[in-house]
């Protein structure tokens, strides 16, 4: 029996090719999208995982308390981690990381660009369980000039040589040996390349142990057996032990299997903005794709009831049960099925490593893993792609009479011609919902592109600022400027997108006690306003003329005026973790953080000794040109850095990785799930073409013009797109208002996403019937009704 039905499946696959074809091609792309995304989920879910003793990490989370709002931030003090070992028996190991950024490392003749060098604690290494490939975790931070370099960096520098013992020169900063090499862990939310202890800092003078500078992640290991809950609760109010009893900030454990997925806290470490609630939308399309895509099996099969009624016919009258018919058809949909997973893979496994070159979030290939469950997966996904696509059309052919489809009588109940209509429009509504995602995310990037900043971001070209340069500043800036091409030349602490933590504990001039504000801060030169055309709304810009202004001129933005409840700010004074100053000036509000942030309140100081960028007002003519002349006078100041410029424009393109990630993948899939939804389509106006073919040629006899059969074949198919709309506006209206719920500054949602998505949708929908039914309407009458 089983051989039999198996020839059956060949035979029919073979004698129609054409449907067997597009069955293969929509159930290939369906489960190549299904597999491509659950790769992508599985990914995620990994984040973190390899520590060995990941239930009892913990990230300490600074809680803020301010005028009744609540803000959970990520970064704390310095010195809390060895506070917390030393005040709290339940802490086991506890480390502080910090990012120092992109810094020229040098290695004899050899030097490059890094980014990500960190900074650590000896903890550090003991309490996450990354892979050491030499040295120890117990010794690879225990001397101040230690360097742990992770593979990548070890092989970029000395290729095949033994690293450890090697000296490197970190940005003319320090000598420092390389005690150890550790493979470069991707399924990390701590991305780093050269780790260097805290010691080498305090040995060359940075003053990291100030309480009064959060800037600092502080990871702690519990004890075996403690609650970290009870903990949890012991540590609540441990800053009033290390700042002032009158703080209102708090302290909470995060867990590290959560902070990749659960957090989006304030100055997180984590490169890439992923959260849970993306991670389920992913689920969610991975699988509506795939019943897309089964959907269509179930149609097209319908569609060729016709020519399989006389088989179904013959079988019940030789003695074939319904049950035998059911496996019969469920056999020849599992066969699809698995032919199909073949494909699948193969366009997994060639399109993955494209695909994964252009956007942040990573899929890691099919073939890397040796986890049976991954293959298992994939036996499933083939099993319940077979069952499902083949349950509808088993149940349907199986019910026919034998005596009525052997006389030519097919028969349909509306039951059964309904649940296809609503299966196509669910497919449609499935399709406009990722249409209107796609123009919405779209039309959000544009926002963030060309929103105004509060600042001029046009032709500025941003250069590092490294200390011997930074020490020569004011000399450079002046033989800068005497080039027509740049018109203007500042420097500044962070750029204007910085997400990463430049914030401090703020005092004022009027506070109330039980006042506790968290500001951010930033050091800039004297042209730093005019450079951006950041205007002064009160009072004056930092001036050559007031000879105190490097000692004690603040200049805050509106928001931090309204925040610390000043009516006239001016004079006041202020005191921030460099010591106190007075209010000169109040620039007017500019998003100096990303968009994904409200502007807070700022203040900013004059020391362009503490700054790390020098921003240049460029012509944009000859911009090669410019670039290159700014590289001879920088290596005549410093032969040994490597120059590098980019204009903060394009710096600012890559700042929204993520969203454009986003956005990409409601692209790929509104067109995948469009065209899936079309082959759908294509396969009811097939059906439904079959069903009228002799209406049609009777109508023919009577007059009706080719126009006349391709409206009435159309309006059917029309109708079911825009019952689609009526279902997917709402729908994709409140999803899309919930996903700009994440922007403080987000595009509007107008009715003319609403209108091209209907637009696209009906577009397409007639574009895709409209070849069968203008094959039905130029047919001849007399092929259809010769036999009647």
């Amino acid at each position: 029996m089983f051989i039999s039905y198996l020839k059956t499946a060949f035979r029919n696959l073979k004698r129609h090719a054409g449907y067997s074809f597009i069955n293969i091609v929509s159930l290939s792309i369906g489960m190549a999208c299904f597999i491509f995304i659950a790769l992508i989920i599985r990914g995620e879910f990994q984040v973190d995982k390899f520590h060995e003793r990941a239930d009892r990490i913990y990230r300490v989370i600074r809680v803020d308390n301010n005028s009744g709002e609540t803000t959970r931030v990520a970064v704390t003090q310095a010195p809390l981690a060895s506070a917390l070992k030393r005040d709290f028996p339940d802490v086991e190991k506890a480390a502080c990381f910090n990012y120092i950024g992109d810094e020229l490392v040098k290695y004899g003749n050899k030097k490059i660009k890094q980014e990500w060098i960190s900074l650590a604690e000896p903890d550090f290494f003991e309490i996450f369980s990354y892979t050491f490939l030499a040295g120890s975790p117990e010794s690879a931070l225990k001397q101040p000039h230690s360097a742990v370099l992770t593979d990548e960096v070890a092989q970029k520098l000395f290729g095949e040589e033994d690293p450890i013992g090697k000296i490197l020169r970190i940005r003319n900063m320090a000598d420092v040996m390389v005690s150890a090499v550790i493979k470069d862990h991707k399924d990390s939310h701590l991305h780093f390349s050269i780790i260097l202890p805290f010691s080498l800092y305090r040995e060359i003078g940075v003053n990291i142990d100030n309480w009064g500078h959060y800037n600092y992640t502080t990871y702690i290991q519990l004890q075996e057996n403690t609650d970290p809950a009870a903990f949890g609760a012991k540590i609540k109010g441990a800053l009033s032990r290390y700042i002032s009893p009158e703080t209102k900030s708090t302290l909470e454990l995060q867990p590290l299997k959560r902070i990749y997925l659960y957090s989006d806290y304030a100055y997180d470490v984590k490169t890439i903005h992923v959260n849970i609630l993306a991670v389920y939308v992913l689920g969610i399309v991975a699988f509506l794709i795939l019943f897309i895509a089964c959907i269509n099996f179930m149609n097209l099969a319908t569609a060729r009831s016709a020519r399989r009624a006389r088989e179904v016919g013959l079988r019940k009258v030789v003695g074939a049960k319904r049950g035998q018919l059911v496996s019969q058809f469920l056999g020849e949909s599992l066969l699809f099925s698995f032919i199909s997973l073949v494909f699948a893979v193969v366009i997994v496994e060639l399109f993955l490593p494209l695909i994964n070159s252009i956007q942040p979030i990573k899929a890691y290939a099919l073939f890397e893993s040796k986890d049976i469950i991954l293959y298992l997966g994939l036996v499933l996904v083939a099993l319940m792609t077979g069952l499902i696509s083949g349950s509808y059309p088993a149940l349907f052919l199986s019910r026919f009479q034998p005596a009525m489809v052997l006389k030519g009588f097919l028969g349909q109940t509306s039951g059964r011609g309904m649940l296809r209509k609503i299966l196509v429009v669910s497919q449609f509504t499935f399709s406009i919902i990722l249409i209107i995602a796609t123009l919405t995310v779209f039309r959000q990037m544009r926002f963030m592109q060309n929103k105004d900043l509060g600042y001029d971001k046009s032709n500025l070209l941003v250069c590092s600022l490294p200390d011997n340069v930074r020490s020569s500043y004011e000399s450079l800036k002046t033989e800068l400027l005497r080039h027509r091409t740049i018109s203007k030349v500042t420097a500044c602490l962070n750029l204007p997108i910085w997400e990463g933590p430049s914030y401090m504990l703020s005092d004022w001039e009027g506070r109330e006690s039980d006042k506790e504000i968290y500001m951010y801060h930033g050091s800039v030169d004297y042209d730093f306003f005019d450079t951006f055309g950041i205007d002064i709304v009160q009072g004056r810009k930092f001036s050559r003329d007031f000879a105190t202004d490097k000692e004690t001129a603040l200049i805050v933005n509106e928001e931090a005026v309204r925040t610390l409840g000043m009516k006239d700010p001016i004079s006041k004074k202020m005191g921030h973790f460099k010591g106190k100053g007075t209010i000169v000036g109040v620039m007017e509000d500019y998003h100096h953080a990303t968009l994904r942030d409200r502007i807070g309140p700022l203040v900013l100081d004059l020391d362009p000794q503490d700054t790390a960028y020098m921003i240049l007002k460029v012509s944009p003519e000859d911009l090669t040109g410019t670039t290159a002349r700014i590289e001879k006078i920088w290596n005549g100041y410093d032969p040994n850095q490597t120059f590098e410029a980019r204009l903060l424009e394009d710096i600012l393109e890559d700042v929204y990785l993520t969203e454009s990630s986003i956005s990409r993948f409601f692209n790929y899939a509104a067109y995948l799930s469009l065209l899936i939804s079309c082959l759908g389509l294509f396969g009811l106006a097939a059906f439904s073409v079959e069903q009228r073919i002799k209406e049609v040629g009777i109508r023919k006899v009577l007059g009706a013009s080719v126009g006349d059969i391709i409206s009435l074949l159309s309006k059917e198919h029309l109708k079911l797109i825009a019952i689609a709309n009526i279902f997917a506006w709402p729908l994709g209206y409140f999803a899309m208002r919930m996903f700009m719920q994440n922007y403080p500054f987000r595009a509007s949602l107008g009715i003319e996403i609403f209108l091209m998505s209907a637009a696209a949708g009906f577009g397409i929908a007639f574009l895709t019937v409209f070849y069968q039914t203008f094959k039905a309407a130029r047919a001849n009458p007399a092929d259809t009704l010769k036999y009647e």
